[in-house]
């Protein structure tokens, strides 16, 4: 079959959205089906997937174009020309939106594919249950597990004594590192380890208690996460919240606002709804006392980018 995938910006640009419609594009590429991307913001073809940004290609006949989010440039082209495209469209969720033109594309592409309550609640609530789709986000097993950088050890690299916590994400204010960084230098939780891209003026400053990186390799921070005591998720908004199932498979315990994925999985982590909260959490918390396998298990079984690959392809069942 041949599938267009819509995102704003695709790999190698770094971000939860580039990075998940790279896996689902090269899911859908390995088993056997043409594939192409469609982004305004890109850097050419990647690892064999077509990527284009020529908004003509939505002209072209296509057996489902999957469209990630709204409210960005090339998924709002689509959802503004949605009593145009002749191609049936499955529109991804993500992050509900009240938008006109999120509107639009509710009301008039073919499918509608929730991951969270959340996600179906909007749909819900605009009366188009008839189109929902479940479509679990998911991550790619060998991609998510650190452990690839060998004889690489943040605690001993950066001389962290005691529990090591991490977050990461771009340096955007909704992700909540300010804050989480000012919780950590008014408590005796130990340190705060902050990676991030693209300084949008919510980088924290460094201190004892809170050290930031920007800018590195994915692989040094899933190894960092594989190392850290837990891994912390202040967003105000989320999509998901990939980073969560990066988390878990690892075997590292999560902390979470209750939103988005870690509403979704909360019996897997550790939801809160307030930084005093959380606080709290991580003063009670012990890591040896946590169980890791479920949660582990819990991926294996559900949350790889197949049963992702599958969701979406069930529509021609």
């Amino acid at each position: 079959m041949k599938i267009l995938y819509v995102v704003h910006r695709y790999f190698p640009f770094p971000g939860g959205s580039e990075y998940y419609v790279r896996d689902l594009a090269e899911e859908t590429l390995k088993q056997g089906h043409d594939v192409t991307v469609f982004a305004s913001t890109n850097k050419g073809d990647q690892n064999g997937v077509k990527v284009t940004d020529d908004p003509y290609v939505l002209a072209q006949k296509w057996d489902l174009i999957v469209v990630h989010g709204g409210d960005v440039i090339s998924p709002d082209i689509v959802h503004a020309h949605a009593d145009h495209i002749k191609s049936p469209v499955m529109y991804m969720i993500i992050k509900p939106s009240e938008s006109d033109v999120c509107l639009k594309g509710l009301a008039l592409h073919k499918y509608l594919a929730w991951s969270t309550s959340f996600d179906l609640n909007h749909i819900i609530k605009h009366g188009m249950e008839h189109k929902a789709v479940h479509v679990r986000h998911s991550i790619v097993r060998e991609r998510s597990i650190g452990g690839r950088l060998t004889g690489i050890s943040m605690r001993g690299r950066l001389g962290i004594k005691g529990s090591m916590y991490v977050t990461a994400g771009g340096f955007w204010p909704h992700k909540g590192m300010k804050s989480l960084a000012a919780s950590f230098n008014s408590s005796e939780l130990g340190t705060l380890l902050c990676f991030g891209y693209e300084d949008h003026g919510d980088r924290p400053q460094d201190t004892n208690k809170v050290m930031t990186i920007m800018g590195a390799e994915r692989e040094l921070v899933l190894d960092t996460i594989a190392e850290a005591d837990g891994y912390i998720l202040n967003s105000s908004e989320e999509g998901f919240g990939l980073v969560l199932l990066e988390s878990m498979i690892n075997k590292t315990p999560w902390f979470g606002r209750d939103l988005a994925g870690a509403h979704e999985m909360q019996e897997y982590g550790h939801v809160y709804d307030t930084e005093a909260q959380l606080i709290t959490m991580l003063s009670e918390f012990g890591k040896s006392e946590y169980d890791v396998e479920t949660p582990y298990n819990y991926v294996i079984a559900n949350r790889l980018i197949e049963h992702t690959v599958s969701d979406i392809l069930s529509v021609f069942k």
